[in-house]
C-alpha cells in the first residue's frame, strides 16, 4: 500500500517500468502502472552436467517454507517411491517448515531415500544437483520468475513446474519439462513417474532446456535487453 501510494504521487518522474516476466506486467497493468515492458532475468554462462547415471533422482532447492510447496513433493515423491523404490529426493534449503517437512519425511517412512542437504554453498550446490534427473518447483504462490527454473536449465536438468507466476514462460511444457496445476500431488507424482523411469526423455528434455537457457536466459541476454530499454527512452 506504501508503494503503491508513493508510485501515484511520483508517477510523472518514471518514463518505463520494467517487469521480470508478462504474468507480473499483467498485474501491474491491472493496478494503473504503465507504461510497462518486459525484461527477462539472466544467469551466468555454466557448463552442463554429466550424462544422468542411476538412480533416478529429484530435486528441489529453494527456502524451506509453505508457500514453496515442498510438502507437495515429499507427498508426491511418496507415491513414486512406491512404483520406482530405487528413485531418491534431494532438498537442498533451510527455512521457517523444516521441522514440518522431517516430521513428513519421518510419517511416510521416506527417511532412507529423502536427504536435507540444508544450506550448501553455490559450488557444493551445483555439485549435488547435476545428478538429478529432474528439478521440481511445487510453489504454491506465483513466482514473480523462477531464478531456479533457469538456473536447472542452464545445467541441462528437466523441470517440472507449477503453471502460475512466470514459471510457465520459461518451462515449455512437454519441451524443456512437464507444468502441473498447483497443489496437485497427484498430477506432480505422475510427471515425476514420466521422466523417472524414462531416461531418455529426461536427457532430451535437459537438453532443450539448456539450448533455451543459452538462449534467452543468459546474463549477456539480460544487460542487453536493458539497453534497448534505455536506448528507447534516451
Amino acid at each position: 500500500m506504501m508503494q503503491m501510494k508513493l508510485w501515484q504521487r511520483w508517477r510523472k518522474a518514471f518514463y518505463l517500468v520494467v517487469a521480470n516476466c508478462d504474468a507480473v506486467k499483467e498485474k501491474l497493468i491491472e493496478q494503473g502502472i504503465a507504461p510497462v515492458e518486459v525484461g527477462w532475468n539472466g544467469i551466468p554462462t555454466s557448463p552442463a552436467r554429466p550424462p544422468l547415471r542411476m538412480p533416478p533422482t529429484v530435486a528441489f532447492a529453494g527456502r524451506l517454507v509453505w508457500t514453496k510447496g515442498v510438502d507437495i513433493l515429499i507427498k508426491a515423491f511418496a507415491q513414486v517411491r512406491a512404483k520406482i523404490p530405487t528413485a531418491q529426493l534431494l532438498i537442498a534449503g533451510k527455512g521457517d517448515a523444516e521441522t514440518e517437512i522431517t516430521n513428513l519425511i519421518n510419517q511416510l517412512e521416506l527417511q532412507n531415500s529423502v536427504i536435507l542437504l540444508g544450506h550448501l554453498t553455490r559450488s557444493a550446490l551445483e555439485e549435488k544437483l547435476a545428478k538429478a534427473w529432474v528439478q521440481v518447483i511445487p510453489s504454491r504462490w506465483a513466482e514473480p520468475f523462477g531464478i531456479v527454473a533457469i538456473e536447472a536449465m542452464m545445467r541441462g536438468t528437466a523441470v517440472i513446474a507449477t503453471d502460475i507466476g512466470g514459471l510457465p514462460e520459461i518451462v515449455r511444457h512437454q519441451q524443456t519439462g512437464l507444468l502441473i496445476p498447483r497443489e496437485n500431488i497427484d498430477a506432480l507424482a505422475t510427471s515425476l513417474e514420466c521422466l523417472l523411469q524414462n531416461r531418455d526423455l529426461a536427457e532430451q528434455m535437459g537438453q532443450k532446456g539448456r539450448e533455451i537457457a543459452l538462449a534467452h536466459f543468459t546474463d549477456n541476454h539480460f544487460v542487453d535487453q536493458f539497453l534497448d530499454l534505455y536506448q528507447q527512452i534516451s
